[in-house]
């Protein structure tokens, strides 16, 4: 025992211990800032990446949406198809149901060749699944390329009249369709009173042509498409509802939510889509909708 204290009593010994100790401290203070300084850098890294995707998905979302807005205003302006519609919007209303209407010589005609001409449009524009024309008087669906439909009363139909006393163009946002039960984004334009031979319209709304886009197919495939998403990243499209956050997609760790699941604001530990439903944007570190601790760009 006396041995190793004299070991240490020795000055070789001393000076050994002190510049290996004046060596190592800065090394591992170099080595602790080395560390901080590379982690920095790789959330930096991350913060960027994540902010480009956004960014990415946020603009080709809007000009997605802004295309899908062109179209409908290219089928609102089609003065042959209002002429057709028009016709057989004033025929319907001389029968008792859409079958008499078909089952007569003259209106089986007319309807048979307003449907190739929506067929034909549903072809070209390949993002809306189903067309149809319902009668502005009472909502109830006259043609539709969509046959299961047809003769169906859309209970919400003055709500779309309401709007398009205001634009001729305009677009519902996601919700889930009383006639198919399936979510939808649906476009809509006026089919004003428009005279058979010259083509002329007036401003009164005999009826309305509906562009139903189906979510699952379009939307949703267009913003879960991208890369760098890694095992667990996602997309959440959100809307606010009163005191809800409503999730309008379905989620990668949440299958069947849209439109069905909702959070509470002042509940929700959810806070980038809190944020995001009030239109604002950032990047913040907090729990999701799965209480797991995320990154999120909103």
């Amino acid at each position: 025992m006396n041995y190793y204290k004299n070991i240490f009593k020795s000055i070789k010994v001393q000076l050994i211990c002190c510049i290996c100790f004046l060596t190592t401290v800065p090394l591992l203070v170099v080595c602790i800032m080395e560390y901080y300084s590379g982690k920095s850098a790789i959330e930096q890294r991350v913060v960027e990446q994540l902010t480009s995707i956004a960014d990415l998905k946020k603009n080709e979302l809007s000009s997605w949406l802004e295309e899908r807005l062109t179209d409908t205003s290219i089928i609102a302006r089609n003065k042959v198809l209002a002429a057709a519609a028009t016709s057989l919007l004033q025929q319907r209303r001389r029968f008792e149901s859409v079958e008499q209407l078909i089952s007569s010589e003259a209106g089986r005609i007319n309807y048979i060749r307003i449907l190739d001409n929506l067929h034909i449009l549903k072809q070209f524009y390949k993002h809306y699944n189903i067309i149809s024309i319902i009668d502005g008087a009472n909502g109830e669906v006259v043609i539709s390329t969509y046959p299961n439909i047809i003769g169906k009363t859309l209970h919400s139909f003055d709500d779309y009249i309401d709007i398009l006393q205001k634009k001729d163009v305009a677009v519902k946002d996601i919700y889930t369709s009383e006639l198919t039960g399936q979510n939808y984004m649906t476009y809509f334009c006026p089919v004003c009173m428009t005279d058979t031979v010259t083509l002329e319209s007036s401003d009164i709304i005999i009826g309305i042509i509906l562009l139903d886009v189906n979510v699952k197919n379009s939307i949703e495939p267009l913003i879960r498409n991208w890369p760098g998403m890694g095992d667990t990243g996602e997309t959440l499209l959100v809307r606010r509802s009163g005191e809800d956050i409503v999730y309008l997609n379905d989620l990668r760790h949440k299958q069947g939510a849209a439109l069905k699941f909702t959070s509470a604001i002042h509940s929700t530990s959810d806070i980038p889509s809190v944020l995001s439903s009030d239109g604002k944007e950032g990047i913040k570190e907090s729990m999701d909708y799965r209480n797991t601790k995320v990154l999120s760009a909103y």
